[in-house]
């Protein structure tokens, strides 16, 4: 059989479809084997899939920009927090409803940072109105020897029959209320608005300390006490006062609180019997002016004694040492807004 063979003169007319016909096998062998990808490296299925995931999205957020905010939510109550985030969008609409609220919390604020400062304003009562310095000392001596002489005659202060009742230069007596003793020299300004802040707050624990309403029962134990003990002592009296060093920073406050308010630091220690010295602590954290917080405290027996030492002792006296902490709030007065009113005049 004879072979036939094909002239190219016969394929030329054809040539177009060959060749387009060569263009489309090597394309589509390239869809097949070389997979096509966005810039980011994505195929067209994983972009169909995240264009239906933020369609979804769209949806969810087009129901929450419509859905109107009202009632009230309590900041501190989680479900209603999850509500408001997850039901609402942040949309203008929400302007005429949230500004009533945030206007009435700016002048909760103002009026907060009000009534500290005024709370605090106490401990910067002047001592003395004279601008000279021995007339300060003067007065502060004054002062501070009539307050000594009320605990005194009140029981709350005990003296050491050693150093006596010189309430004006003992320094040891002093020092035990928590007041300063003046030497040779006068005390210098700078001075001043630190003691003056101490002596406020010995003067207001002083007050409370008077006023508490405790009485030391004879020990049940003690069966021979002598109750005329307790006829002649108060149940309560002051043994020691230590305050923070000065210009020591205070470690009572941190944060923000820092920023804009002070701490004094003082340790009181009480003695008398363990109901009478609970009652003393409970009305000195009845203090609200200046504003007084106990952070501490320990309450302790006599050190040991000998044997028989107590006998016939109708009450037993305890220690009580308590770490106060007084902040000061003062510097935010000037935070103030002019536009608060507190009880119908403009502060």
């Amino acid at each position: 059989m004879r072979g036939t063979t094909v002239d190219a003169k016969q394929l030329k007319p054809y040539t177009f479809w060959i060749v387009a016909g060569v263009v489309v096998v090597i394309e589509l062998g390239l869809i097949a084997f070389w997979p096509i990808e966005d810039d980011t490296g994505a195929t067209p299925e994983i972009v169909k899939q995240n264009l239906d995931t933020e369609f979804k999205k769209l949806e969810k957020l087009s129901v929450r920009a419509d859905n109107r905010l009202s009632g009230v939510y309590d900041a501190e109550n989680l479900e209603d927090i999850r509500r408001l985030t997850e039901e609402y969008l942040l949309t203008p609409k929400w302007k005429s409803v949230l500004e009533p609220h945030v206007e009435s919390y700016r002048k909760q604020l103002a009026l907060i940072k009000k009534d500290l400062s005024v709370r605090s304003a106490i401990m910067h009562e002047k001592i003395a109105d004279s601008g000279s310095l021995f007339s300060w000392d003067t007065e502060y001596t004054s002062k501070t020897k009539m307050i000594m002489s009320t605990l005194y005659k009140s029981k709350v202060l005990v003296i050491d029959k050693k150093e006596g009742s010189d309430f004006e230069t003992g320094a040891q007596i002093r020092a035990q209320v928590g007041f300063y003793t003046k030497g040779e020299k006068t005390t210098e300004a700078k001075e001043h608005p630190e003691l003056t802040v101490r002596f406020r707050i010995i003067e207001k624990i002083s007050e409370v300390l008077m006023a508490a309403e405790s009485v030391s029962l004879a020990n049940p134990v003690a069966k021979n006490g002598k109750e005329t003990d307790l006829e002649n002592s108060r149940s309560v009296n002051i043994k020691g006062v230590e305050w923070k060093r000065s210009g020591e920073p205070s470690k009572a406050l941190s944060g923000t609180i820092a920023e804009i308010a002070d701490a004094y630091e003082l340790t009181l220690t009480l003695e008398g019997s363990a109901s009478a010295l609970i009652a003393a602590q409970a009305a000195i954290e009845t203090i609200s002016t200046p504003i007084l917080i106990v952070s501490g405290g320990m309450l302790s027996a006599r050190p040991p004694m000998p044997a028989g030492i107590r006998k016939n002792v109708a009450d037993e006296p305890m220690s009580l040492r308590l770490n106060i902490v007084v902040i000061d709030f003062s510097r935010v007065l000037s935070a103030v807004t002019p536009d608060v009113v507190v009880g119908g005049a403009a502060k």
